[in-house]
């Protein structure tokens, strides 16, 4: 069986983290943790508000493990995809199953979007492009290689250039 959430699951389940999170208590993790086990019909869900993980065991044996991490890639980011020197990482996370693991990292970044996405063009060789936009105030590109599928966002903010990264396992 594969994990399958609805919109509201997943919502509630990202609640249900940040009142662990917000609380770091054992009382609120239960809470949570009940939350969560009612969104996605799930008996074994594990939340760690310390170690910024949930972990949703399947019925089937199947795992799911939502990570997050401020400040820093999170674990397991793939060596194949760099993040420009000039980087602030504000927010990264990972969900893993079975099947593989998805990450997500947003940061911002001295270069405008157009010289960062031209940057990743080149940095991520051996993957290839498949698609990309750009408008006034940034564009995404998206890469794929054998092992993962990359989607860079880049957008304008003010002085700022915003940067969003996703990485996936590629499925095979």
């Amino acid at each position: 069986m594969k994990f399958r959430f609805s919109a509201a699951a997943v919502m509630i389940l990202a609640a249900s983290m940040m009142i662990a999170a917000g609380c770091g208590a054992s009382a609120s993790e239960k809470i949570a943790e009940k939350i969560a086990k009612d969104a996605t019909g799930s008996k074994d869900v594990d939340i760690d508000s310390k170690g910024g993980t949930v972990k949703i065991k399947g019925k089937d044996g199947e795992e799911l493990e939502i990570s997050g991490s401020e400040g820093k890639l999170p674990d397991g980011w793939p060596d194949e995809v760099p993040l420009p020197d000039s980087a602030k990482i504000t927010s990264g996370g990972k969900m893993a199953t079975g099947e593989g693991a998805s990450y997500s990292v947003s940061a911002t970044v001295d270069e405008s979007p157009e010289d960062t996405l031209s940057w990743y063009k080149k940095e991520l060789d051996g993957f290839k492009e498949s698609a990309t936009m750009t408008t006034a105030d940034g564009g995404y590109s998206t890469f794929t290689s054998d092992d993962y599928e990359v989607v860079v966002t880049t957008s304008k903010e003010g002085s700022d250039t915003n940067l969003a990264l996703i990485v996936s396992d590629a499925q095979k």
